[in-house]
């Protein structure tokens, strides 16, 4: 669609310099959870905001955060070797939730193995082989990311080293724990040492292990414990709709170091639709509520977390989509080629993208990552990273890939400073942020196209199928999908023909009642109100392990408890496929 004289109007009214006004003050922030400067950080947000005359609540929680010190790795035999490099970003880490301590002792190199998504260095990544390295400590590739870590652990390592594939290390948290730890899961924060090193240390280190036996030193010390933190949340509701339901754009404002890249634009970003929305407050429909999250980066998502566990009822009755916003308007980022998006939320952000920039977008699934904190309560998400690096000038570049920055190599290091912002594409990514919003708060019917969710899900139900063979049959979850399929075609056609309001307001809650049915068992394994670790959850993790079938021998007890798991599994898709027809049903009844 193109955008209307209004919307023009609109996107006009972004100007970039009250963005470049926030990080200019950022750019002297230090924002890590929990301190001074990030509290400085959280008083400019609210003070901007209430001059505006915008409604702001602000909420105190403490939350669990793990604050880096420092850390050390040295080469101890055969050779003496310690590295301290002039570039400061070259130096050691250790990563939050490391335990603290020291290790010294044999060291051995593991090859890593990546996953199949394009962030798959941080997410999916798993040592190569099952060797015990009891007592020891490990090196491998890439940055200490919890899989990593967990792997390590897993075979006995005391201490584990990542080697970064380019010459800076880079900041990181090795817990899966999503959110504040719980009594059942703080048994899965890692009881390891972690730190990364430089690639020119890593080499040298590999250089000698590929003569003999390599003894080294590692330390780490980390400050964990729980910190009073500030959520800053903008609420603009049109006049007399202060219990509409509403958007939620959000993205975090703590940060390693200065954070220009990651994710300081995202704050001036938030900031300056805020200003515009409420301006135009008067147009919107329905409201918006914009959030500014403390303890990404060393708590593991908590800001959101703890949010999304507070208001879990209230985002379940009344949020109909959430919007993400990291690492938008860096250096050299003019792609729209891996923009996150649920499957009822793609064609509509590509339209956004088009209309916007005049450029074609491809999206991925989302990963377990961000601050996608609200899987479970099943809303509808859109964007992440949005705009990066072309992949044809990454790899002219030398490139890896990082989680952030535009795909800009400074992210998570001293250097992501005020050179990785750019104004033009910052401006872009702004108006691409908020005709988003605008529109999911205008239009009158939600713009969730439920069918091309399940026709996605058939896809890869059907592939689960194909690596069962004979062994587990899915015919018959593919059987009700194609049943809701059918009965969504018929309800979209029919409220195509029907343009009254009380048949789009009943259109519209039943949308969101089958959000909360359908996205949860696509995305969650720990059910409607828990939180999965940050780990690869797979579409539909109940039936995921199909996959796994062939690997055992049909006369092991292991090929006999996964096909009682799977049939288990089964039961459960299909009695929320079932109930997702039902609501349907219910509609098109109420309907006629």
């Amino acid at each position: 669609m193109a955008l209307t004289e209004f919307e023009k109007q609109l996107l006009n009214e972004v100007n970039v310099e009250n963005e470049w006004r926030l990080l200019e003050r950022f750019s002297k922030l230090v924002r890590v959870s929990g301190t001074t400067d990030e509290y400085a950080a959280a008083e400019y947000i609210i003070n901007s905001l209430r001059l505006h005359g915008i409604s702001v609540s602000v909420y105190e929680p403490e939350l669990y955060i793990s604050i880096p010190k420092k850390a050390e790795f040295e080469i101890r035999e055969p050779i003496r070797y310690r590295p301290s490099h002039e570039d400061i970003a070259m130096n050691p880490k250790t990563s939050s939730f490391s335990r603290s301590g020291s290790y010294e002792g044999e060291i051995e190199f593991i090859p890593g193995k990546k996953g199949p998504s394009p962030l798959s260095g941080f997410f999916e990544f798993q040592l190569e082989n099952g060797r015990d390295v009891r007592g020891k400590a490990v090196a491998t590739e890439g940055i200490v990311f919890p899989a990593v870590a967990h792997a390590a652990q897993s075979r006995g390592a005391l201490a584990v080293v990542g080697i970064s594939p380019g010459k800076w290390t880079h900041e990181g948290i090795i817990t899966p724990v999503w959110g504040t730890p719980t009594l059942e899961n703080k048994h899965m924060i890692p009881d390891i040492i972690a730190v990364s090193i430089s690639k020119v240390d890593g080499e040298l280190l590999r250089q000698h292990l590929q003569k003999g036996p390599v003894r080294v030193k590692v330390s780490a010390e980390v400050d964990t414990r729980w910190r009073k933190c500030i959520i800053p949340v903008a609420e603009i509701f049109p006049p007399g709709k202060k219990d509409a339901e509403y958007v939620l754009l959000h993205g975090h404002y703590d940060s390693w170091h200065v954070g220009i890249g990651d994710n300081a634009v995202g704050n001036a970003t938030l900031l300056e639709v805020a200003r515009v929305l409420h301006k135009n407050r008067d147009k919107l429909k329905r409201g918006v509520k914009i959030a500014w999250w403390p303890g990404h980066s060393t708590g593991r998502y908590a800001g959101s977390t703890w949010f999304c566990d507070t208001f879990a009822l209230e985002l379940d009755e009344r949020c109909i989509a959430q919007i993400n916003c990291d690492s938008p308007g860096c250096r050299d980022a003019t792609a729209y080629d891996e923009v996150m998006w649920m499957d009822e939320m793609e064609q509509f952000g590509k339209e956004i993208i088009k209309d916007v920039t005049g450029k074609d977008s491809k999206g991925i699934r989302p990963l377990r990552a961000g601050d996608y904190s609200f899987h479970g309560i099943g809303i509808s998400s859109l964007f992440m990273l949005l705009s990066n690096m072309p992949e044809s000038l990454r790899k002219e570049r030398g490139l890896y890939p990082v989680g952030g920055c535009g795909g800009n190599v400074e992210w998570h290091t001293e250097h992501d400073e005020m050179h990785i912002a750019d104004k033009t594409i910052l401006e872009t990514d702004t108006k691409i942020y908020l005709l988003s919003v605008y529109r999911l708060a205008t239009a009158k019917l939600y713009p969730l196209d439920f069918r091309k969710t399940v026709d996605k899900s058939i896809e890869i139900i059907a592939d689960y199928g194909k690596a069962a063979g004979t062994h587990f049959d899915l015919t018959p979850v593919i059987d009700d999908l194609k049943a809701l399929r059918q009965k969504l075609e018929d309800v979209y056609n029919l409220v195509s023909r029907d343009t009254s309001e009380v048949t789009a307001e009943r259109f519209n809650r039943m949308l969101l009642k089958l959000s909360r049915i359908i996205i949860p068992i696509n995305y969650t394994k720990s059910g409607r109100f828990a939180h999965d670790p940050a780990l690869e959850v797979p579409a539909f993790p109940d039936l995921a392990p199909t996959r796994e079938l062939k690997q055992f021998s049909v006369n092991s007890d292991e090929y006999r408890f996964l096909l009682t798991q799977l049939v288990r599994g089964r039961n459960k898709v299909r009695a929320t496929i079932r109930s997702a027809i039902e609501v349907v049903e219910d509609f098109k009844q109420r309907f006629s």
